[in-house]
This record gives structure tokens, sequence and C-alpha cells, in this order.
């Protein structure tokens, strides 16, 4: 399976980049709905930054996943890249359409361990690739109120998940499974959680 990561438009990518130069530098970036505000951001010249590994993100919500175990449940909420300083991950760049009817806009800029997590996922599931008669699409797949975050290969001869770092109990992070088999996995979390719980949009 060869696997890919898709191409943002050009604009946004030109936006997010500029909004995280303004929050490395000042604190604070335009977003969607407002305005987004950072404390504990390391000051640094923008000639260090890079973003790296666009990726489409989709969120499953608990009473979703709980009604329909798959990936049919998924919607996209907006790109993610991942922020490299110096050739090291240090945090990621979402975007979301909230506030903007036209299209996506620079959202939210999170340091939480998915960041790195999922340029480590995101490496071994690209370099276990191999030039075959099938493609595979990488994007991330968020369960918020589980804490969880997958890379999601997305490709014609079905769908794989490989968790990133941390998971919830019993889910091991960076093996590949059957989307179905996870989803189901967690579904029971689940319930037994219950569901109804509020939404979660923070990323990592």
């Amino acid at each position: 399976m060869a696997v890919h990561l898709p191409t943002p438009p050009a604009d946004l990518t030109a936006a997010v980049s500029s909004a995280v130069d303004s929050l490395r530098s000042t604190g604070e970036a335009s977003a969607a709905g407002g305005s987004f505000r950072a404390a504990g951001i390391r000051s640094s010249s923008s000639d260090n930054l890079d973003l790296i590994n666009p990726h489409q993100v989709f969120n499953i919500g608990l009473d979703d996943l709980v009604r329909d175990s798959s990936v049919a449940a998924a919607q996209p909420v907006g790109w993610r890249y991942l922020v490299s300083e110096g050739g090291t991950v240090v945090a990621s760049a979402e975007t979301s359409g909230e506030g903007s009817p036209d299209g996506q806009t620079f959202s939210q800029y999170s340091q939480g361990p998915f960041a790195a997590a999922t340029a480590n996922t995101l490496a071994a599931v690209m370099a276990g690739g191999s030039a075959s008669d099938t493609d595979a699409e990488a994007r991330v797949l968020h369960v918020p109120a589980l804490h969880f975050m997958a890379v999601w290969l997305h490709g014609s001869d079905g769908d794989t998940l490989v968790p990133m770092s941390p998971a919830p109990p019993g889910v091991v992070p960076e093996r590949a499974y059957p989307a179905g088999e996870l989803l189901s996995m967690l579904a029971d979390r689940a319930r037994d959680l219950g569901t109804g719980s509020p939404g979660d949009r923070t990323g990592g």
C-alpha cells in the first residue's frame, strides 16, 4: 500500500503560517470566531518554523460512535498541520469552518502530546508503506470525548486505524487495527462512560 498525504489549499496554508508566526511573536492571532491567545509559546524566528504533514481531521462523537461503530460516522472538521522547529515537531495548528462560510480558517494551536505522536505515527506508517496497486490517504480520526486520536489510512481496499499515544486502556499505540474492530472497542468504552457527553473539539 502506498500512503500519501493530501494537499490543502495554498491560501489556507499561507493563512495558517501567518497565524502561527503571529502567535510565536505576539501570543495572539486572528482565528475562527475571534482571536486565539496562547500562553507559554516560545518566541522563535519564523525562518526556523515549518508547517509539515498536512492532513484532514475527522471527528466522531460518542453518540455516533455507539450508533454506528464505523468510519461512516466520522465528520470532516478541518485541516491540521504539524509545526516543526529545527526538524522537531513542537505543536500542531488547526483550522475549522466556524465563522467562515466561504471556507476554513485558522482556529487553534496546540502544544499537546498528540502533535509529536502524530509525527511519530505518520513516520511509522509511511515507512511501512510500499509501492503497490492500492493507495491510501492518511487522515486523522479524533474521538474527543475519549481523548483518542489515530492516523486513519483510507484506501480503496478498506480502512485502517493506527492509534497515537497516549491511547485509551486496551488500545495499543502504533498498532494497525481494522477500523471496524477498533471502533467497536471504543464504542464499548463509550457505553461504559455513557453517551450524551458534551462535544470537545480540542486537538493535540
